[in-house]
């Protein structure tokens, strides 16, 4: 009988793992609804137990200089550059997961919530290292439990063997509401040139992006650490530790208010807080609405207990920003505060093209003055 790396035992560090990778998953998923699609090309050993073991990832502090950060986005602007995978599998795979869907947030139509949602998850992996499928054991459980506890399912589920590389894409289908079955719709992310997530259907919409004010709402309570983050893997390393990502009824919601906030039309642009983390998604919202940012993260350091500037500005907790109208901010702080969700107001539009950051630097207050003009938020 031919047995695929979904329905094989696991054995790590000497224990006989209670569930294979397809039942770690099923067990998401509930017998309700269609069951997951299971595609896998690593061939499996004829007993059909793999043994293996776990191992340490080799890490190491980051050195970085907080002068520098225009330096670094300029590099990451203009590179292809993701975060190096391994640090902490567990926590890697609740960060897809929740990053696809703050990403899909902008596209999935009114009234959809999580509830309606789904995602698929592509592993590549390397298997032939020592280690290789403990991390991967590691990643489906951790994936599986973070579904179950956000009320999303998994669609389906594929791994792919590729030497010295790990990681996990994940992308997001919703169900539309039917008297009879209908397929899940994938979640198309069409940004344009400009990078564009979201912006309002408004005739005054250029004066009121002119005028708003910035709210970043991070979707998870972890601290701000640049472990696995595009900056680590711009540096040349990985880091020391990653957002843990520990709290699924904190991303719901989060999630929920602020598709809510969508939903009605209250907020005026947006973007999600992806690969390059707050800095980059600040240029990428400023040059897409066509706008300056002044933006003041003083409270997001004070609220982080991080006096670290690099780590406030480049980490990547998933979670979005928001052009708001000051005259719907009181609505907005009541909707957080009901929904008990932290959100900071970190800046405000301007004149001109430029990203104006303060910040505390050795007890001190610097501004960064970050040119934007031709500069491609996109990558």
């Amino acid at each position: 009988m031919y047995m695929n790396l979904f329905d094989t035992k696991f054995v790590i560090d000497g224990v006989e793992q209670e569930s294979s990778l397809r039942e770690l998953v099923e067990a998401c998923n509930g017998p309700y609804g269609s069951p997951a699609a299971y595609s896998c090309d690593i061939p499996v050993p004829e007993n059909g137990t793999i043994i293996d073991e776990n191992t340490d990832p080799d890490l190491f502090p980051l050195e970085y200089v907080d002068n520098d950060s225009e330096k670094y986005i300029n590099l990451l602007l203009n590179s292809d550059i993701h975060g190096i995978t391994g640090l902490n599998p567990g926590a890697e795979a609740r960060q897809s997961i929740a990053n696809a869907l703050a990403k899909a947030l902008w596209y999935v139509p009114a009234p959809y919530m999580l509830d309606s949602m789904s995602v698929n998850l592509e592993w590549t992996w390397d298997t032939e290292a020592i280690g290789g499928y403990a991390s991967l054991y590691r990643s489906v459980a951790a994936a599986a439990d973070y579904a179950f506890e956000i009320g999303i399912r998994i669609a389906s589920c594929r791994i792919t063997g590729k030497p010295r590389s790990s990681s996990l894409a994940a992308s997001c289908m919703y169900v539309p509401e039917s008297d009879d079955p209908v397929p899940p719709v994938p979640v198309v992310s069409d940004n344009g040139k400009d990078g564009t997530r979201y912006m309002a259907d408004s005739l005054r919409l250029k004066e009121q992006i002119g005028e708003s004010t910035i709210l970043y709402i991070p979707f998870d309570t972890s601290d701000a650490e640049l472990g696995g983050s595009a900056l680590a893997a711009l540096l040349g390393g990985k880091g020391e530790s990653t957002p843990m990502m520990l709290d699924p009824d904190y991303f719901i919601d989060s999630f929920e208010v602020v598709k809510e906030l969508k939903d009605d039309g209250i907020i005026l642009a947006g973007r999600e807080i992806g690969r390059g983390g707050l800095l980059c998604a600040l240029a990428g919202l400023a040059k897409s609405c066509g706008i300056g940012l002044e933006v003041d993260i003083l409270p997001l350091q004070n609220a982080f207990r991080c006096e670290d500037a690099t780590k406030i500005l480049f980490n990547e907790i998933p979670g979005v920003l928001l052009a708001i109208s000051d005259e719907d901010y009181g609505y907005i702080d009541t909707q957080m505060v009901l929904q008990d969700v932290a959100y900071y107001p970190v800046g405000f539009a301007t004149g001109g093209n430029a990203l104006k950051i303060r910040h505390k630097l050795n007890y001190n207050v610097a501004d960064l003055l970050l040119p934007l003009m031709n500069r491609n938020p996109n990558k």
